[in-house]
């Protein structure tokens, strides 16, 4: 009677050996190529095969194996303190930092100084920050539309909504 060979068979029912990728063969590894052989060695590969299908010596992959470890373990040694920012340690950290952005010729103090004044100057109840950003504009102070905004939020200084 004729049996079909199993998928891992040849024909005359001899084992078939499994071949690692050509690059694995050639001896060119990446650290994460290290990586994946270690990790499998870890999880319970014979050394010996593991030694032939990839091409080392198992001398090689003992030592691979006991520096992953140990590196592993110096990682858990690490308290959280120690992953501070090395950078804000140093004594020139100890100002706030600038501000970020192009430097404007309005503070936003002046700015707000000019935004009070502008709305005591008008005969309406409450103003938006779209007319006052106008009036600046026909007074040639230039700043964002954004940036009124944001100072008249910040002072409560918004007309009402319905």
């Amino acid at each position: 009677m004729f049996r079909f060979p199993g998928p891992l068979q040849r024909p005359g029912g001899r084992p078939v050996r499994v071949r690692k990728p050509a690059a694995l063969a050639r001896g060119a590894r990446s650290a994460k190529c290290k990586a994946g052989v270690v990790l499998e060695l870890l999880r319970g590969t014979d050394l010996e095969s593991t030694s032939r299908d990839y091409g080392v010596t198992t001398a090689t992959l003992s030592q691979r194996r006991d520096a992953f470890l140990a590196a592993g373990a110096e990682g858990l040694k690490i308290r959280q303190e120690d992953l501070v920012d090395e950078r804000c340690r140093r004594p020139l950290c100890l100002r706030p930092p600038a501000q970020r952005g192009p430097k404007t010729r309005y503070s936003d103090d002046d700015l707000l100084a000019e935004i009070r004044r502008t709305i005591q100057e008008l005969p309406f109840h409450g103003e938006g920050h779209r007319k006052v950003w106008a009036r600046f504009r026909v007074r040639e102070v230039r700043t964002s539309m954004r940036r009124v905004l944001r100072l008249m939020r910040e002072n409560d200084l918004l007309a009402l909504q319905r």
